[in-house]
């Protein structure tokens, strides 16, 4: 219902007054199903009389409310600038927030932070696979360092087996030299008191050494035994 200035806005959940939007006037609010309920409020057992005076008595009350923010809006609007076209153009009711939009905001700002872990992550592994493809290459240098030191000591090793064969045929010489040395000297040792006759086999003394000795040296010298009478 409306009636000029004084004009009320009633709605399905709420009720406007026309001087929410002057300046240091705060709005009134009233909801339609309690103004219904005022409106249609009797005892039980009373006649429709009843609730019709009910119902201008809630009527008159909304009117006074309705002079008495007027009044105060005109003082108000003297005072700041605020004239009946302003109050006429705020008298839309507000907009109501959308209950969704706190849960939109929360929704996009962890999306937003998730973006930014997420590619907080992707710069860690690209810093990481850099690491890594670089420290594959060290690898690979590594190892074909590896490889030609293997190569040369295999060679290196391969030469010192021939040196050590080498060596030892002529350690197991100089052995076999020796021993026959030592021999040697032992058999010298062993015959440093015996006597050795030239073309003279050994053995051939049997066991009458001064007899042999006797016949070889008639022999040499050519003398002939006497003959005993």
């Amino acid at each position: 219902m409306r009636s000029g200035s004084d004009a009320v806005i009633i709605t399905r959940s709420k009720t406007y007054l026309p001087w929410r939007g002057c300046q240091g006037i705060s709005g009134l609010r009233l909801d339609a199903g309690s103004f219904r309920a005022a409106t249609q409020r009797g005892e039980p057992g009373q006649s429709n009389t009843s609730g019709a005076s009910s119902q201008d008595d809630v009527m008159n009350s909304l009117r006074r409310v309705s002079t008495r923010h007027r009044q105060d809006s005109e003082k108000v609007g003297r005072q700041g600038g605020c004239s009946d076209s302003q109050q006429e153009e705020d008298v839309t009711p507000p907009v109501q927030a959308d209950p969704e939009e706190p849960l939109t905001k929360s929704i996009a700002g962890m999306i937003r932070d998730l973006a930014v872990e997420v590619s907080g992550s992707f710069e860690t592994s690209n810093t990481n696979q850099k690491e890594i493809s670089g420290l594959c290459k060290a690898l690979r240098q590594t190892f074909a360092d590896l490889a030609e030191r293997t190569a040369a000591l295999e060679i290196n090793v391969c030469d010192l087996r021939r040196a050590t064969e080498d060596n030892r045929e002529a350690i197991q010489q100089v052995k076999v030299g020796e021993v026959q040395l030592k021999l040697e000297k032992m058999e010298n040792k062993l015959r440093r008191n015996n006597l050795r006759f030239l073309k003279v086999p050994e053995g051939l003394e049997g066991g009458d050494l001064k007899g042999l000795v006797v016949r070889l040296i008639k022999q040499g010298v050519q003398v002939e035994d006497e003959e005993e009478d």
